[in-house]
């Protein structure tokens, strides 16, 4: 059963600001593979990376950048190399080369960063919250000319993913504009989670091979809702699930979207998939979607020299 269906959110006024900063539609992006030996992690954190078209030659151009979070037992290639495929293209590269064309989407860097199995949470095993938020976001809109600030900055998780990104948005309002979860793999806060579901047995949540019910309640969403209202600094909600989800997403998501839509009406979608479960085709069916609702609420690409990086992040700080 359908529960609510978002509306894409592409105004007249969107277009023609973007147009202005576009030049000529973009007709391909590229994406490339990086890494560099973190500090916070003790190993090598790596990423793929997609480029919009005309980035190496747009020098004074700094761009809006959406980290795309990958779910459980995945890696930076998990968006990149699976989905339907377009030609050579996979369903992501296609899709982002799409929404740019089309003006639903201002030309953007994306991040697909590798976190494997760490749930996105400084956890068991590593801090991964803490060095993405402090380490990897700060490096790479440096090294890849991101705008920066608030209005600079988007995430879109998928499963694990998902859960990621609604809690890096809950506890850190003031970093990013918009979120955009996909399958939240969200449970209880007691930490009851379904057989079929692997988080019990995740290095992020699992000590001497037993699952810390404890951590995973001190990770819990909830436990961010109201700190994230008395920042007074919202982010713009995408929700998805699919109606058929093995793992009750569907319900997660109607959760998810009911503590958060009271605190901004206007700015928090929820979009239930019919037949759907927690697969591919649920993500590849709305992420377009997802990253329209979220363009919306970003910065366009702009000159640095015109205004001076500093000058323009400090809008959103």
């Amino acid at each position: 059963m359908k529960l609510h269906k978002t509306i894409k959110t592409t105004p007249m006024l969107f277009g023609l600001a973007l147009a202005a900063f576009q030049g000529q539609a973009a007709q391909a992006g590229e994406i490339r593979h990086y890494s560099y030996p973190s500090d916070m992690l003790d190993r090598a954190y790596t990423y793929n990376i997609y480029l919009p078209d005309g980035y190496d030659k747009a020098d004074r151009v700094r761009y809006p950048v959406i980290y795309a979070l990958h779910g459980s037992g995945g890696d930076e290639y998990n968006w990149t190399r699976k989905g339907r495929k377009f030609g050579g293209l996979t369903h992501i590269e296609a899709e982002l080369d799409r929404l740019i064309a089309d003006k639903q989407l201002q030309p953007s860097i994306v991040v697909f960063p590798g976190a494997y199995q760490s749930w996105w949470i400084d956890g068991l095993k590593e801090p991964a919250m803490t060095a993405f938020v402090d380490e990897f976001v700060p490096r790479i809109e440096k090294e890849w000319k991101g705008i920066g600030g608030k209005g600079g900055r988007a995430l879109v998780g998928l499963s694990m993913g998902a859960y990621g990104a609604l809690n890096l948005s809950l506890r850190y309002p003031e970093r990013f504009a918009a979120a955009a979860l996909l399958s939240p793999s969200v449970f209880s806060k007691e930490g009851e989670v379904p057989e079929n579901n692997n988080v019990a047995k995740q290095d992020a949540f699992v000590d001497q091979g037993r699952f810390d019910k404890g951590l995973y309640g001190q990770n819990h969403y909830s436990n961010y809702l109201d700190g994230y209202r008395d920042r007074a600094s919202p982010v713009a909600f995408y929700i998805s699930g699919g109606d058929s989800d093995k793992y009750g997403v569907a319900q997660t998501a109607f959760e998810i979207y009911g503590q958060i839509k009271p605190l901004q009406p206007k700015m928090t979608a929820l979009n239930i998939i019919p037949e759907t479960d927690h697969e591919w085709k649920a993500w590849n069916d709305v992420v377009g979607e997802a990253l329209g609702y979220m363009a919306y609420h970003l910065d366009y690409p702009g000159d640095a020299s015109a205004r001076g990086v500093d000058a323009y992040n400090g809008r959103h700080q």
